[in-house]
């Protein structure tokens, strides 16, 4: 999902061999039979490589099969649903649904699920709970110091259960794929008065920036594990939000809001 490309809508719904394409913002709808795929994206290849389980995907020598395939009698194998990925000799299939896995720097939404020593647990939609540790937050006040015993009894004046937060994740534990998350930048922390859209975690590309602002004045934060919240800007940091939206600007969040549920 590229917040450059929301302006124009294009909808595709297939069906009985009927496709729709419609461009709001051209204001062209047609309904045709058998449509040429060449047609709607020119330039582009159709990407077709879908495999199911226990499909062979090559029979030829010198391939190493990687995740997502298994190998018998010098044949390589599908072992899960997905699309084909070749790289040099490598072949291995991407599912179409897992589980985020965390990256360092990763921009990520999630909720605080518990509160342990020192440390909240953060659902994130992977596999494991990600771990945001006391000395890993902002002070509210933005003082830079240690944290004291007098933090560490009142966690929940910064951080509570269902409490909504983005972080930027530290490191990943390369034993289990434990996320350890951090909140020190001023960008980072608890989230309110916005729209919470859950997407494929795949169409979330890494960019330059993944706190947008789109010229309807819609601001965005797109994390990487598949979470976008929808919100007005208010102050100096990507996390602040307006609390009194008018009725206006909750339109335009909830166009938004189906744009993303249409893409996804």
């Amino acid at each position: 999902i590229n917040a450059e490309y929301m302006g124009e809508i294009i909808i595709i719904v297939w069906g009985s061999n009927l496709m729709e394409v419609e461009s709001r913002e051209k204001g062209d709808s047609r309904l045709c039979s058998n449509l040429n795929y060449e047609e709607i994206f020119p330039g582009a290849e159709p990407n077709f490589n879908l495999v199911l389980p226990g499909d062979l995907i090559t029979s030829e020598k010198g391939f190493i099969h990687g995740h997502g395939t298994f190998e018998k009698n010098g044949k390589i194998y599908a072992s899960t649903i997905g699309t084909v990925e070749k790289t040099s000799k490598l072949i291995l299939v991407n599912p179409i649904k897992c589980k985020y896995t965390g990256e360092t720097g990763d921009i990520v939404i999630g909720r605080v699920v518990r509160l342990t020593n020192k440390k909240w647990k953060i659902d994130i939609q992977s596999y494991t709970e990600a771990t945001l540790h006391l000395n890993s937050i902002n002070i509210p006040s933005g003082a830079q110091r240690r944290k004291t015993e007098d933090d560490e009894l009142n966690m929940r004046a910064f951080f509570t259960e269902n409490d909504l937060i983005s972080a930027e994740v530290h490191s990943v534990k390369s034993s289990n794929g434990t996320v350890n998350l951090h909140t020190r930048n001023l960008n980072y922390g608890q989230l309110k008065y916005g729209l919470l859209v859950k997407v494929d975690h795949k169409l979330i590309k890494s960019q330059k920036s993944h706190f947008v602002t789109l010229k309807s004045g819609v601001s965005l934060i797109m994390a990487k594990n598949g979470f976008l919240w929808i919100y007005f800007k208010e102050g100096g940091s990507d996390n602040s939000s307006k609390m009194a939206l008018t009725a206006e600007e909750r339109l335009k969040m909830a166009r938004v809001r189906n744009i993303i549920v249409l893409l996804n």
